[in-house]
């Protein structure tokens, strides 16, 4: 299996990485990350063009009854794209940090939790059962953890770290939940078995304190919240924008082919489940859109260069999200693999940027084009397939998105179609503005000197160039490959289905619409920056609510603060530390048995102190005795006889 490469750099790295220098251990990475590469291309094209799937079942893990856990891992066309394009991008992002985190002393750590991150993730997308998907599920977290923190030093980045480990932890126990229903209903983790089962059981009711629940909604509800956690939809979304804190690197692994993506697989994968909770599919949908919208107005006034691609990365898992809900899942894979492209590009062309200022505030930018002419274009081009600009990678699988809406919710059409295409705009607006501030604008007067800032070594651009390739024609020649019209995916039919493919029947209008709205946020760079000259003024943010909004990130973190981990913490404090875990379990538990049982050995210990004084007692008065009566005769020891016998008699307390 290709993800064992990936395992045996990160063993290698971690155990020997510093013996053996950044350049070996530059080189190994890439080899083992070429390798698997390799692998997975070799199963994509028999996977492909040969109608091949494979089955790898590599023993029994867990075998109690009727549960029966196996580690088996399958091969089809939705695991092989993944595998694919984790395996990629890890080789280019495994290149570009050599030359991004040269100096930094812990490269090698680096390289070997890039390698942990690629495997666990391939373990994720290649699982079997839900067992086996679960604990790559685990992995990823734990990966992420490690790269979000891996500047230790640094106390945000910690707080950062954290943040994203307890965000993922609702998604954690929501899985673990929809485990328990699967197996519940099932008795199967197997994903080929639930594919049978799960029509069998479309009607079945789950009791619950008296309540009736549709087993199937109720799976695909947890199954939800843990896609949601994962990828940062409404209310769980805080942790991803200051997982910008780990090394830029990290964030376009992260964003583009690993962590995100994994609650978007995980819905793709149970699209067998989905497709028959109607109402379930429908939240899935709405949740999408909602984050989508104000994902994107909250990265309308942000300045860290990082964390407005940030923004952009969770309303484009808004719309993998909303198509996922409406049915669409091939097109929400389609989004899903263009948008890997151009996100790991914007992501390496603005580390590229810090890389060379120094920081990622974009106010003290400017005027960069001629001093990072590779960059720029390589940016340019990536926001441009970001917005769905014509025949660029984005626009083939957004473009079709936004389509596939048109027909879906009857006289509500107009409204969501209309929603989904100002999300466009703004997303239009953010991408240009971000391009105006860092290349376009005057030069900031903080910025060091023009003539000190260039292009760093082909280490850091050979990826911006490749990545740019891929997202000016990846969804030019992947679109017939993997538009809803093809079978090859196998992905189970949705109530949805049916009208959302009727694409020849939509009006010009609507083909045209998205690309004008995206012009528009382009229009409204220029008149807001150019003509009023609004970038350095912020009376235009207090008076307006939108932009107020935008900049206090719709009080997101301020309500998951006051309304979910406050309560939360203070129920822990009060109710389960301090009543449960020092009272309750401090009584019955651990801690009160060993008060317990102490006291009872200690009154044993001394009961049988006193009692080994008393006959040490009566043994010396038993040798005085003997003594005596060499000098004084039998009478002597007679005496000392009646003496301890009476004692006996008398203590009878003692002696019992």
């Amino acid at each position: 299996m290709s993800f064992m490469f990936p395992l045996i750099a990160f063993i290698i790295l971690f155990m020997l990485g510093r013996h053996l220098g950044k350049q070996i251990a530059l080189g190994f990475a890439i080899t083992m990350s070429f390798l698997s590469l390799i692998i997975c291309l070799y199963y994509f094209i028999h996977v492909f063009f040969y109608g091949q799937i494979y089955s790898f079942n590599l023993g029994s893990w867990v075998s109690v009854g009727t549960l029966d856990i196996t580690y088996k891992f399958i091969i089809d066309p939705l695991s092989i794209t993944f595998g694919t394009l984790i395996s990629f991008i890890t080789l280019l992002i495994l290149i570009y940090s050599y030359d991004y985190l040269h100096e930094d002393p812990n490269l090698v750590k680096f390289f070997a939790y890039l390698s942990f991150f690629s495997f666990s993730m391939s373990c994720l997308v290649f699982a079997g059962n839900y067992f086996i998907m679960f604990l790559g599920w685990e992995a990823v977290g734990l990966a992420s953890y490690l790269l979000i923190n891996f500047w230790t030093t640094r106390n945000q980045a910690n707080q950062s770290a954290i943040k994203a480990i307890i965000f993922n932890r609702v998604g954690d126990a929501a899985f673990i939940s929809a485990m328990g229903l699967i197996y519940y209903l099932f008795n199967s983790f197997d994903l080929e078995d639930l594919e049978l089962l799960v029509p069998q059981y479309e009607h079945t009711t789950f009791s619950l304190f008296s309540y009736s629940f549709h087993t199937i909604e109720l799976i695909a509800l947890f199954l939800f919240l843990a896609a949601a956690a994962k990828s940062a939809q409404l209310f769980l979304h805080p942790w991803l924008p200051d997982a910008m804190e780990g090394p830029t690197p990290v964030s376009a692994l992260l964003h583009s082919a690993t962590m995100v993506t994994a609650g978007v697989f995980l819905i793709l994968r149970s699209s067998v489940i989905f497709s028959h909770a109607p109402y379930i599919s429908l939240l899935v949908a709405c949740i999408g859109l909602i984050t989508a919208n104000i994902s994107s107005l909250t990265g309308l006034l942000q300045y860290d260069i990082k964390r407005i691609i940030a923004f952009s990365t969770c309303s484009q898992l808004g719309f993998m999200m909303f198509a996922t809900g409406i049915g669409n899942y091939t097109f929400a894979l389609f989004h899903l693999v263009n948008h890997a492209f151009f996100k790991a590009l914007l992501f390496l062309c603005a580390g590229s940027v810090i890389h060379a200022t120094g920081h990622q505030d974009i106010r003290r930018m400017g005027a960069l084009f001629k001093a990072l002419p590779i960059t720029y274009v390589a940016m340019l081009l990536a926001s441009l397939s970001l917005i769905g600009f014509p025949f660029l990678s984005g626009f083939y699988s957004k473009d079709f998105l936004l389509e596939a809406t048109y027909n879906i919710f009857g006289m509500f059409s107009y409204v969501i179609y209309f929603i989904s295409t100002i999300s466009t705009a703004v997303s239009s607006f953010y991408s240009f503005r971000l391009i105006f501030f860092v290349f376009l604008g005057d030069q900031a007067s903080s910025i060091k000197t023009l003539k000190t800032i260039s292009e760093s070594s082909y280490f850091l651009y050979l990826p911006l160039i490749i990545l740019t390739i891929l997202s000016i024609f990846s969804g030019f020649y992947l679109k017939d490959l993997m538009t809803i019209q093809t079978s090859l995916y196998n992905f189970s039919a949705s109530p949805f289905s049916d009208t959302a493919t009727d694409q020849d029947f939509f009006n010009d209008l609507f083909k045209v619409l998205p690309t004008i709205f995206s012009l528009s946020g382009l229009l409204l760079v220029y008149i807001i920056y150019l003509k009023l000259n609004l970038k350095s003024q912020l009376l235009y943010r207090q008076y307006l609510l939108l932009p107020y909004l935008s900049c206090k990130k719709f009080f997101a973190d301020a309500f998951n603060s006051f309304y979910i981990f406050l309560p939360s913490a203070t129920f822990s404090l009060n109710i389960t530390y301090k009543i449960i875990d020092q009272g309750v379990l401090e009584h019955l538990g651990s801690t009160g048995i060993y008060a317990f049982l102490e006291s009872i050995f200690e009154s044993i210990v001394n009961v049988e102190t006193t009692l080994i004084i008393y006959r040490s007692f009566l043994f010396i008065i038993f040798v005085l005795g003997a003594t005596l009566s060499i000098f004084y005769g039998l009478y002597a020891f007679l005496i000392a006889i009646f003496f301890i016998s009476t004692l006996n008699i008398f203590n009878t307390e003692i002696t019992s």
